[in-house]
């Protein structure tokens, strides 16, 4: 007697699903332990830093040309550093990079290999 077609797709399709389950599942029973398994290391509540950075480096919080912490001042956030570059430096020689104006500073320094 011959089995339709269809039964036959169906048994196929039902062996590969309890294979594929099978895989993936892997043993039932749990791996034995290595034989020389790392010792228990004690648990400590002091942290390893003792304190965190004072100024966030690489942050909008900080100058990307001089590294130091913005100020807050009449008119916002400024660098308070003295500027060598006569673009990014006002009439007295003061930086003039503030956080938003950063990421353009960051782009043409980039571009000019400086970083």
């Amino acid at each position: 007697m011959t089995r339709p077609l269809a039964e036959i797709y169906d048994s196929i399709a039902e062996n590969f699903a309890e294979a594929a389950i099978a895989i993936r599942i892997g043993p039932t029973t749990s791996p034995e332990p290595p034989e020389e398994a790392l010792p228990d290391l004690p648990f400590t509540d002091t942290p390893v830093a003792t304190s965190a950075p004072e100024k966030p480096h690489g942050s909008a919080a900080v100058c990307p040309a001089h590294g130091v912490e913005f100020v807050d001042g009449n008119f916002g956030l400024y660098c308070q550093q003295m500027s060598d570059d006569p673009e990014w430096s006002n009439a007295k020689g003061f930086c003039r990079i503030t956080p938003k104006n950063a990421a353009i500073y960051m782009r043409k320094a980039v571009a000019a290999g400086k970083r």
